[in-house]
């Protein structure tokens, strides 16, 4: 057990580290209301998102990636990767969402190369079913 003057530096150390650090830590904020989540997500003031909208956009990209390789063969193009899926979404129903979207090789968009996939899957309406991949495949023409 330590005792003396090895303990009286170790409690100095320690109130020196303390000290130093703490003051550099950012003050809390309180969350805003505007900042708090709640079961619709505002993209804009005419247009809401679900949460059932968005477990489907993430479903649908999940469901691409698998089916065409995983992250490190294939990325979703980014529209997937908006909230919601909202740019790639052509289709929102009762039958569900349908979303049609580009992929390709990890990176293929930042470097301007063209999509090598197109994907269209519909997930259930509430979000948690994938029922059905329409197409996986060569890009077609649109």
């Amino acid at each position: 057990m330590a005792s003396g003057p090895f303990l009286r530096r170790s409690s100095l150390l320690a109130s020196l580290i303390l000290g130093v650090t703490l003051p550099l830590a950012a003050p809390a904020q309180p969350i805003s209301q505007a900042q708090t989540i709640s079961q619709t997500q505002t993209i804009s003031q005419s247009q809401t998102i679900s949460q059932a909208q968005l477990r489907a956009a993430n479903l649908a990209r999940m469901e691409a990636e698998r089916l065409n390789g995983g992250l490190t063969k294939y990325f979703a193009g980014q529209c997937m990767h908006q909230r919601g899926g909202a740019n790639c979404l052509i289709q929102a129903n009762a039958t569900g969402f349908l979303f049609r979207f580009p992929g390709g090789t990890p990176g293929w968009e930042a470097n301007r190369r063209a999509a090598t996939v197109e994907s269209q899957i519909l997930i259930s309406a509430d979000g948690r079913t994938i029922e059905k991949v329409e197409y996986n495949g060569v890009p077609r023409s649109q």
